[in-house]
């Protein structure tokens, strides 16, 4: 309980403990998986979110295409599997990246440029978008009442960057 806050920000794989920095108002770097279960209706989060290969079309799945291919809410790894789906993990430079632009970014030692910017409104539209043509309610073992509600959170910046095909 004393990290949580007392930290200055967490990184986090969106599994439980996160829960306490954000009680005590902290900013919160996420790494994980869903994507449609990253927390994205605040300003306090910064996100990432694996890679989804498509197996049988050897290419990465932008946004629209993990929702649509029905692993956007999706925990189970056999319901990877079953759709030819691998998740790529991150490596540890990856890691180390997107922990440093967390950190710029909470510190506000790095503002976003008009490119950077125009990223993330692209973003929050997309996965605004494909929230609302889910059937989350179906999708999801034990819904919330509410998922999200208005989309404020960044998305690893170097990110969309590398992957421009990722938003489409």
């Amino acid at each position: 309980i004393y990290l949580g806050a007392k930290c200055n920000f967490c990184i986090s794989t969106n599994m439980g403990f996160d829960d306490l920095p954000y009680i005590f108002n902290k900013p919160i770097g996420l790494m994980g998986v869903p994507l449609g279960e990253l927390r994205a209706h605040s300003k306090r989060f910064y996100l990432i979110t694996q890679k989804h290969y498509d197996i049988k079309n050897k290419k990465n799945l932008s946004i629209s295409e993990i929702f649509r291919r029905g692993v956007g809410f999706a925990l189970d790894k056999k319901i990877f599997v079953e759709k030819k789906i691998k998740l790529i993990d991150y490596s540890p430079d990856e890691i180390k990246r997107f922990c440093l632009e967390a950190c710029d970014f909470f510190e506000n030692k790095k503002v976003h440029d008009s490119e950077s910017y125009e990223l993330q409104k692209k973003f929050r539209s997309i996965f605004a978008s494909n929230i609302k043509k889910t059937d989350y309610k179906k999708e999801v073992h034990k819904p919330r009442k509410t998922l999200h509600g208005e989309i404020k959170s960044n998305f690893y910046n170097e990110f969309l960057k590398q992957n421009p095909d990722w938003l489409n």
